[in-house]
């Protein structure tokens, strides 16, 4: 099994989903790094944990480990590497002016 690292993540959702899947896919990724970052820890790797679940379930058979080990400190970043909703997006500038695609 392939291991792939964060920011193949964005083309995966966008390349092997279609886009009411890979959307809802990625905001409940976004969600999670929200979360995440803002002390709700088990809430945000439970919401990131989950939409990596579902990728790898799919046709996608790689492993999604580096991904969560490293998701402290970087949630931001994982979260900008996908294409969410405007709105899920708009999350990290209300709480930190991060500029999200």
């Amino acid at each position: 099994m392939e291991t792939i690292n964060s920011w193949e993540l964005g083309e995966i959702l966008k390349t092997e989903f279609d886009a009411e899947t890979g959307t809802a896919l990625s905001n409940l990724f976004v969600v999670g790094c929200f979360l995440h970052l803002n002390g709700e820890r088990e809430a945000g790797l439970k919401a990131c944990s989950s939409a990596l679940k579902a990728i790898k379930n799919s046709k996608i058979k790689t492993n999604f480990n580096s991904i969560i080990s490293t998701l402290e400190g970087n949630e931001e970043q994982y979260a900008s590497l996908v294409s969410a909703n405007v709105e899920v997006n708009k999350l990290f500038k209300t709480s930190g002016d991060v500029d999200q695609p």
